[in-house]
């Protein structure tokens, strides 16, 4: 949300139209200045004014030129902290506010009661004046509006708002006080609204408690508005939109707190980060021309907004208050930063291209996909600054080749962009590169997401027994299978005929051949990235037992063999299996009816005598006969 509510279009019209002052979007990343130690010329910080052509400081103490201690100054450099020389003779100098047109600064002196006006333009500016207030009257703040210049002040144990009108010939002070003021008006800041009013924002500030009020000086009295108060917490910087409606407020509760001026209530917060030792306070506060909030914080960061955060500048050192200010064209921001909440050591540091937000750009892709499949390349683009204009593109290449390098992102930052992938070799990797090259509101970015092409699938099965008899129940198990790619579908088919299994759940399943042969077990899997790939594996099925014929043979010493009949063609027996020894004692060796694998059949011998002998089959292949009955002779 943009500060100013009234102009919120208009306010964003003027960073559009910051090309020139910014430059080259390359410059939004070229290196900040150096930083600029002020240690030399000032001992302390207490507040910071930048005008067109100089800088200006003061502090609760300040070393002249040459090292020699000299309080009650105020020191003038030029815009990049250089040619630094102080104004003496600025008894007390603290506060400072610049005239509307730039030209008068004029200096809060607490230590002799006045207000010096200061000539900002000269090429070295120089007191042109000082005003007396009145004895005993210390001014803690200042503003200016029109020929007033306002001040904030303590007299004794009296509180107040003071005016200085130096529209006449001579100058005239009045002082208001405020009867519940408990401490000294510490921020004073003046607006001006679209509709003639004339008004400053007040606090006292620096202790728990603190209080804001509005004040209407319209017609050079001050008429108190609205106050708002935070029980328990500090006041510690604010500032007012350039349209009078709004006073931004930092507090030591580490808030940052938006409040229409008119009501004093809260409507906008803006998040400034924490860290666990909690020195993320907002210390100094400063609203550009155009809207934009700049934040400093104790330690050590400076962060815009505009809506949302716009940039962060981590600085190091802690930013005390009074510490940042915005270069009358918003291309820079000043920022001091120092050892301790008194300013000591400061160090200036010149931050360019404030206005330009930080731009986060990402992108994705799949996994993984394959040759010829159509991938998504999607993301989002985006910054502070919130929607996007009509016309913002991003480039997408792959692997170096720019693919389209006018891609549409659309106004809450999505852009998608569709590809077909080359055919290459398996694993390949594909580099996706998405890059905006920024404008006058963000800084450029780039974003990248690669896509890997799969291994090979490469089904794989354990298939137990890969052989037997008629009515083989075959197990096919394919829990060891792997793939770079999740598989969706697996199949198996048996090549009997029967038609293909679905086994994408479980994984496995068993199958029995009823009839000899040898088969081609067939694994089909299909993966996520749309492949397929089979693998085959033979299972051997022969006749059944009962119906494979043995060959009994008897050799020279009469040791009977038994050679087991396999069943398959080719190989029609298995290797022989003595049955026993003794055998040439018979004449003669007659099978039935055959000897066959299941161990049935018998066997008829006759022996020298000429006596018959039945041999019974056991059905037990392992030993087929039985013990030997005589038939006769």
């Amino acid at each position: 949300m943009q500060l100013k509510r009234v102009s919120v279009l208009a306010a964003m019209a003027v960073v559009a139209g910051l090309t020139s002052t910014l430059g080259p979007v390359a410059s939004a990343t070229a290196a900040d200045p150096a930083p600029v130690p002020l240690s030399s010329s000032l001992a302390d910080f207490g507040q910071m004014v930048a005008t067109p052509s100089h800088l200006f400081f003061t502090a609760p103490s300040a070393l002249a030129l040459g090292g020699t201690k000299a309080e009650n100054q105020v020191l003038v450099t030029d815009l990049d902290g250089g040619n630094a020389t102080p104004i003496p003779n600025e008894p007390g100098a603290a506060a400072m506010a610049l005239s509307k047109d730039g030209s008068t600064l004029y200096v809060a002196r607490s230590k002799d009661s006045s207000i010096a006006a200061i000539d900002a333009t000269a090429a070295v500016p120089a007191e042109t004046a000082h005003y007396a207030l009145g004895d005993g009257v210390t001014p803690t703040s200042v503003a200016v509006i029109g020929s007033t210049v306002w001040f904030g002040y303590a007299k004794g144990t009296e509180y107040g708002l003071g005016s200085l009108d130096l529209s006449g010939a001579t100058p005239v002070v009045t002082l208001t006080p405020i009867v519940d003021a408990g401490f000294a008006p510490v921020h004073l800041k003046a607006f001006g609204t679209s509709f003639g009013t004339s008004g400053l924002v007040l606090a006292d500030g620096d202790h728990t408690g603190s209080w804001v009020r509005s004040y209407d000086v319209s017609s050079g009295t001050p008429v108190a508005g609205k106050t708002v108060t935070r029980a328990g917490v500090s006041l510690v910087a604010l500032d007012v939109t350039a349209d009078g409606l709004d006073v931004v407020t930092g507090w030591d509760d580490n808030a940052v707190e938006v409040y229409d001026i008119a009501s004093m209530t809260v409507y906008q917060a803006y998040p400034v980060p924490k860290i666990t030792d909690g020195t993320m306070m907002p210390t100094s506060l400063a609203i550009g021309a155009d809207g934009i909030l700049a934040v400093g914080v104790q330690g050590g960061d400076v962060h815009t907004f505009a809506g949302g955060e716009l940039r962060s500048f981590g600085i190091g050192g802690g930013v005390p208050g009074g510490a940042v200010a915005w270069s009358s064209d918003q291309s820079r921001l000043y920022t001091i930063t120092a050892d301790s909440e008194g300013g000591d050591n400061p160090v200036l540091h010149i931050l360019t291209n404030p206005e330009l937000a930080t731009t986060r750009l990402n992108a994705t892709t799949p996994a993984t996909a394959v040759p010829g499949q159509q991938v998504t390349v999607s993301g989002t683009l985006a910054s502070g600054w919130g929607a996007w204009d009509a016309g913002i593109t991003v480039s997408v290449s792959r692997d170096g080749t720019v693919l389209d390098a006018a891609v549409p992102v659309n106004g809450d930052g999505s852009y998608s962009f569709t590809d077909t992938l080359p055919t290459a070799a398996d694993g390949t990797v594909y580099h996706y590169a998405v890059s905006y090259a920024g404008d006058a509101k963000h800084a450029a970015a780039q974003a990248s997401a690669q896509i890997s092409e799969p291994a090979p699938l490469t089904p794989l099965a354990q298939i137990s027994p890969v052989g037997g008899s008629q009515s083989l129940t075959v197990q096919a198990d394919t829990g060891s299978s792997t793939d770079s790619s999740t598989i969706t579908s697996r199949t198996m088919d048996f090549g009997d005929g029967t038609g293909p299994v679905d086994i994408s759940t479980p994984g496995k399943t068993t199958h029995t051949y009823e009839f000899p042969g040898t088969y081609q077990v067939k694994l089909t899997e299909g993966d996520a990235a749309g492949r397929k790939a089979s693998v085959t594996y033979p299972v051997t099925v022969g006749l059944a037992a009962s119906a494979r014929m043995n060959l009994i043979a008897r050799d020279a010493a009469g040791a009977l063999w038994q050679y087991q009949g396999s069943g398959i063609s080719s190989r029609v027996f298995e290797p022989r299996a003595e049955i026993g020894p003794g055998w040439n004692t018979y004449k003669m060796l007659t099978s039935l009816a055959g000897q066959r694998a299941d161990g049935t059949g018998d066997l008829v011998a006759r022996d020298a005598s000429g006596v018959l002998w039945l041999y019974q089959g056991t059905g037990n292949p392992a030993a087929p006969f039985k013990s030997r009955v005589r038939i006769g002779g």
